[in-house]
């Protein structure tokens, strides 16, 4: 049997195969291990930015409630096993073994090999089934209609919100890209999404209305208001009219249709947008609204969610590298924002912490609208710090550079450093104690930072 060291390069090794849009290969495979994808109902989400923190409380929420729920996220920050979880645990080192041990036989047999993210989605597909979980969250990898995670039949979608990014690949336009994320949309299955882009919507609207699938919308069919008796980061949600959900069964019952005084592990206003996506999808779920993909059979499945567990379940949610505080003394902050609506969110979440300087250590993607990032934090920025992750798409400094030199104004101090861990150690020794560290761009960057972290003994 190969180790686990041997299995995970030989994963790595179909990175050499590049993006192949499309679901036909990962159909063909998923037949030949008996397709685990049909085993469990599942969720499927998707979405520019907020859909892996969505997918994380969903799961959180999930497992709170006493449910054995598989969770398919990705890209990781620093293992491969992040990537597959069962009620909170990562897949270990010998399931990965084993698990990739049973594709890679089936995968072998006949026809084109899977890529690499083809092959860790069979792998959750399967590594589910073999842990008969209640039900899978599955965030979707790039895109949505051509996405390997596409296979799926949910009970309820969830488009959390739809920006430019991956341009090459979804199209130019953000209604070229809202047709690529929509393409989760199934016939007859709920969709909840967050998105406000007139443009976005409209198709999102239209994909609905094809499909017979009903949209629920937040500010519209759901929503949330600040806690009238709680400090700063409660909510209440407004829940979904006349469909009796969440709490209504289980052992305890909704006031009305307000949840009060609820608050999320993850810090920032867009979390809370967040949450109310998970809740709706849930609530759909409880009342019996979602459908398993048949019109004449819509789910009955019990799931049943008493308000206790979903308030633990949700101020107990951790998701790394989102607005995550990692160290004090100086405040070290680690957030994955890679394109401009993340890094404008971002921004607005840095101007409720408290500190002297911000010193900002970035490595962002080549293929990202890099000028745009940094314009979106300039204002806050005292000390910029360039670098690159040891990444074959990394933008590189230079480029990085002259992404710079676009902004009209930036007068901040700039410094170069390359690599990642030389960059964090220039950061922390420019660092006051009353100071804060950002490192953001990229996950790749992240990931990076927290094995350097993780080297120095600050506790992650």
């Amino acid at each position: 049997m190969a180790s686990y060291k041997e299995t995970i390069e030989q994963l790595f090794a179909l990175q050499s195969k590049g993006i192949r849009p499309g679901l036909k290969n990962t159909l063909d495979h998923l037949v030949r291990l008996g397709s685990p994808h049909t085993r469990y109902p599942t969720i499927h989400i998707a979405g520019t930015n907020g859909k892996g923190s969505t997918s994380a409380i969903l799961s959180h929420i999930l497992v709170s409630g006493g449910y054995s729920a598989g969770l398919y996220t990705s890209p990781h920050l620093v293992k491969f096993n992040e990537r597959i979880q069962v009620s909170g645990r990562q897949i270990s080192d010998r399931a990965v073994v084993t698990t990739a041990r049973r594709v890679w036989a089936i995968s072998k047999k006949r026809g084109a090999g899977p890529t690499f993210f083809e092959f860790a989605t069979l792998m959750a597909f399967e590594y589910f089934k073999e842990k008969r979980v209640d039900i899978a969250v599955i965030e979707s990898g790039m895109g949505g209609r051509l996405d390997s995670t596409n296979v799926v039949t949910p009970l309820v979608t969830i488009i959390t919100n739809i920006g430019r990014d991956h341009t090459a690949t979804l199209g130019s336009t953000i209604g070229k890209i809202a047709a690529e994320k929509a393409g989760i949309i199934k016939e007859s299955v709920p969709c909840v999404t967050a998105e406000t882009n007139r443009e976005a919507l409209s198709i999102i609207r239209k994909v609905c209305k094809e499909r017979g699938a009903r949209l629920y919308r937040y500010g519209t069919e759901f929503n949330t208001r600040p806690s009238d008796t709680k400090g700063d980061g409660f909510f209440d949600y407004e829940g979904i009219v006349g469909i009796g959900g969440i709490g209504s069964i289980g052992g305890a019952t909704m006031a009305g249709r307000t949840i009060k005084n609820l608050k999320c592990g993850l810090r920032g206003a867009h979390q809370i947008i967040n949450s109310a996506c998970a809740l709706a999808a849930l609530e759909l779920i409880s009342a019996g609204q979602s459908n398993s993909g048949n019109k004449e059979e819509p789910s009955k499945l019990p799931f049943q969610l008493p308000i206790a567990a979903l308030r633990t379940g949700l101020k107990s949610v951790k998701w790394p590298g989102r607005v995550e505080i990692v160290g004090t003394r100086p405040t070290i902050i680690l957030d994955s924002a890679h394109n401009e609506e993340a890094a404008k969110v971002l921004s607005q979440t840095l101007r409720s912490f408290s500190y002297r300087k911000l010193i900002v250590v970035a490595g962002v993607m080549e293929d990202k609208e890099c000028s745009k990032i940094f314009a979106s934090l300039a204002p806050l920025i005292d000390t910029l710090i360039l670098t690159r992750p040891n990444y074959q798409r990394a933008a590189t400094i230079e480029q990085l550079r002259v992404s710079l030199k676009s902004l009209k104004r930036f007068n901040s101090t700039v410094i170069e450093c390359e690599t990642v861990s030389v960059a964090c150690e220039a950061a922390m020794g420019l660092a006051a104690k009353s100071d804060a560290v950002l490192v953001t761009g990229s996950i790749f960057t992240l990931g990076e930072a927290m094995e350097w972290l993780d080297r120095v003994g600050r506790n992650l």
